[in-house]
């Protein structure tokens, strides 16, 4: 079942440790985005090496390259755990393993460093390595213009700027100092009656607040949230350590809309599109395609504006665009872009495995999680979706695949493929009654 398509060997590096989601002192934040880092498992071919901080177990491992048409010995893994403040590459530099790396790529001609995030030390560890960066030509690797680009657009701030020159619809607001915070709120909430505050720099909703009232515990520590329609009243501060940060209109909204694209040479192409499921505020899964035609219509423009705007920089590879509909349901607004492989780009990478195989392009998809037990593994889990008969068939090209490992107290994630929306949301019901009642 293996795609056939012709390509270099790839290191593909797990580095969710990144400067460019939070700042890197956000340790306890980062491990946590780590335990997904398995999933890269998909992105694996015949003769590929994955460099991961969490290493996949037995059982998934096993599943997966099943799934892929290969076997566990037909790929490497090195494990290397992160370490407090440092980016995932300078861990793989202070583990002693660049000598490893470099004989992988040595023996392997042509073979290319796939990061999840392009930041200054994986940037510097492709040359240490000798390797090309994917998808870059080995004639214009990314420079230090491109690196800086990507580490400013992965900004609130960064992305605004670029948005309002470009035309795109963006909430108003303002981007202002840490000191300058409370009274930025306190004017903004006065003007707009309810504020969405952003840190600078963040992902995944880390540090998010929706306020619809002056703040009156400034020391409190921050909670993970996400945009979400309703706004809940908040008297806590959003904040524990940011220098910047950005203060928003708060917009109702009926739909949390993603886009992803991919910028090859000067060319932008459209991957997919779909909404954002959320609980409690809380990114919870994604469902494609678009559930809303004209709005993914209008994020598909405004993504061919930015890709050209990255394209001009340098950039190549894929980038997301968030945007909220707003209550009236033709008001679309850009909240951010991310410049980087996202939540959803290894899943729709093993949608079109998937698809390729069994010939067929419109499949269905959704991803979501429910809450891991203390006593949760993969093949507990994978076992009971295959007793009830869930689990992924090649043969009718639907089913459930478990995309990231299962362990203690980690939400199990799984992705639903099937050939109608429809028939993806009865499967994925399904699934989460079975995998609840547990």
């Amino acid at each position: 079942m293996v795609d056939p398509a012709d390509r270099p060997a790839q290191l593909v590096l797990a580095n969710f440790a990144s400067a460019l989601a939070v700042d890197l002192s956000e340790h306890v934040v980062l491990q946590k985005w780590a335990t997904q880092a398995p999933r890269e498992v998909w992105l694996l071919r015949p003769g590929d090496l994955l460099v991961t901080p969490v290493r996949p177990s037995e059982a998934f491992l096993k599943a997966a390259c099943g799934l892929l048409g290969m076997a566990p010995a037909d790929v490497d893994i090195v494990t290397v755990p992160d370490l407090p403040g440092l980016a995932m590459a300078d861990s793989v530099r202070r583990a002693g393993l660049l000598p490893v790396l470099a004989r992988w790529a040595h023996e392997r001609p042509g073979a290319r460093l796939l990061p999840v995030a392009l930041d200054t030390p994986t940037a510097l560890l492709a040359r240490e390595l000798g390797i090309g960066m994917a998808p870059y030509p080995d004639e214009a690797p990314p420079t230090p213009r491109t690196v800086a680009a990507v580490r400013e657009l992965n900004t609130k701030s960064g992305f605004r700027t670029a948005a309002r020159d470009l035309g795109i619809r963006i909430p108003p607001g303002e981007t202002c100092a840490a000191a300058d915070l409370p009274d930025v709120i306190r004017d903004a909430l006065g003007v707009h009656g309810g504020v969405a505050v952003k840190p600078d720099r963040a992902a995944g909703g880390h540090g998010l607040r929706f306020l619809t009232e002056p703040e009156t515990e400034p020391e409190a520590d921050p909670e993970v949230g996400a945009e979400s329609g309703a706004a809940p009243t908040l008297t806590s501060a959003p904040v524990r350590a940011a220098n910047r940060w950005v203060v928003e209109r708060l917009i109702p909204h009926r739909w949390s809309l993603s886009a992803q694209f991919t910028v090859e040479g000067s060319s932008t192409h459209w991957d997919f599109d779909g909404s954002m499921t959320v609980h409690d505020g809380a990114f919870t899964g994604y469902r494609s395609p678009s559930p809303v035609p004209r709005a993914a219509g209008e994020l598909r423009e405004w993504g061919a504006l930015f890709g050209r705007h990255l394209a001009a920089r340098g950039y190549h590879g894929p980038f997301g665009l968030d945007a909220l509909l707003a209550e009236d349901g033709s008001t679309l607004y850009a909240t951010e872009a991310n410049v980087r492989r996202t939540a959803t780009t290894t899943p729709y990478a093993l949608v079109r495995r998937l698809a390729a195989a069994g010939q067929r392009s419109d499949a269905a998809w959704h991803t979501g999680h429910t809450p891991g037990g203390p006593d949760a593994s993969f093949e507990q889990t994978n076992t009971l979706l295959t007793e009830a008969g869930l689990t992924y068939d090649p043969d009718t090209g639907e089913g459930v695949v478990l995309y990231a490992d299962v362990s203690s107290g980690v939400p199990v994630r799984y992705l639903v493929v099937a050939a109608t929306t429809e028939r993806a949301a009865e499967l994925e019901g399904d699934a989460r009654r079975l995998l609840n009642g547990r």
